[in-house]
């Protein structure tokens, strides 16, 4: 069955659970993280074990570690606006305003955030950057 893309959907449906399971009720990341690392290597663009992936970093307390998850999954699905958000909000949570500024500014100038499903987001994200500055 290794070409069967729904059997593969269905086993990785599963493992996301049981890993958001494991991660949630024994605080065991580490393993967790594992089987979302699994996943992404059969399938570069599960989105879901890139956000399990940058939840747990979260909860461990590792927010640099969740944006470099963020930026990984971004190279795969640069177009995702949840994906963009968590970018943004994570450069303003680790204070690095310039930075998120710019890259507010970069999505703007390539026309990217036209993709996002709330254009006011956008809008207050770049006017909470330009207050950072």
């Amino acid at each position: 069955y290794p070409d069967d893309t729904e059997i593969l959907k269905a086993y990785n449906y599963s493992k996301l659970r049981d890993a958001g399971k494991a991660a949630i009720d024994g605080r065991n990341f580490n393993k967790s993280n594992q089987t979302y690392k699994n996943i992404i290597e059969i399938d570069p663009t599960n989105r879901d074990a890139y956000l399990g992936l940058i939840k747990n970093e979260l909860l461990k307390g590792n927010p640099e570690a969740a944006l470099q998850y963020t930026n990984r999954s971004l190279e795969q699905m640069p177009f995702d606006a949840d994906l963009l958000k968590k970018k943004v909000g994570l450069l303003g949570d680790l204070g690095r305003y310039a930075e998120a500024i710019s890259y507010i500014k970069s999505l703007e100038r390539e026309n990217i955030y036209a993709g996002f499903t709330s254009h006011n987001w956008f809008m207050e994200s770049n006017e909470r950057a330009c207050l950072w500055n």
